[in-house]
């Protein structure tokens, strides 16, 4: 037939990630090259999903990157806790104490207390720079001691003295919150004052160190 041979032929090819429509007619030109080879890519495919994902992953990245950027490690805390473990294994039975149950629901509320108090403080913490503070922190935590991220290191060694029924870890705790009282705070509390002046003496007068 003479007007079939008019029409123009369209083959469909299907790709993974396109499909593509290629027209094939020696009679319309005009219209074969205006859908010749054209790609259409479906509203969903497999690389939009991979970058969704590594969007994700950079996103709640910095998120934790920067609510924990002022967030201390004491390195005396650690070298404490590691020499406590270290020695309490060595030890053996000495310095070793059975707490019983009150012991381990002690040691238990300890750690979630610590735990509780350091991500309460990092949140409310997070945006502010160590460095250069813009405002004296009163808030959350800070309204309860002025230390609340080394009071939770405290606790948290203390928590686990507890629970592993060792007079290490707890020597370690005096240990520790000696230094922290002695040395580490004072310096840091001169800077505050240096810096917000009245204000921060108003909030230690208001707020004490430890509890």
């Amino acid at each position: 037939d003479r007007s079939a041979s008019r029409i123009p032929l369209v083959t469909v090819a299907v790709a993974p990630n396109n499909i593509e429509l290629c027209a094939e007619s020696s009679r319309l030109p005009a219209i074969a090259q205006s859908i010749d080879c054209r790609t259409q890519r479906p509203w969903y495919s497999r690389s939009d999903s991979n970058m969704i994902g590594t969007s994700a992953f950079f996103y709640w990245k910095s998120i934790l990157v920067n609510k924990l950027r002022n967030f201390p490690i004491p390195e005396y805390h650690l070298a404490l806790l590691v020499i406590g473990i270290t020695l309490n294994y060595w030890s053996k039975t000495a310095f070793v104490f059975t707490n019983g149950i009150p012991g381990y629901l002690t040691g238990g509320i300890a750690i979630f207390i610590a735990v509780s108090l350091m991500i309460w403080a990092i949140y409310v913490f997070a945006n502010e720079s160590t460095e250069k503070p813009g405002s004296l922190q009163t808030a959350g935590p800070y309204r309860l001691t002025r230390n609340p991220m080394y009071l939770g290191w405290s606790l948290l060694l203390l928590g686990i003295g507890l629970l592993l029924g060792s007079w290490w870890l707890l020597i370690g705790v005096l240990l520790a919150m000696a230094i922290t009282n002695f040395r580490v705070i004072p310096s840091e509390e001169k800077f505050l004052h240096d810096r917000f002046g009245d204000e921060f003496n108003e909030y230690t007068r208001s707020v004490r160190r430890w509890v």
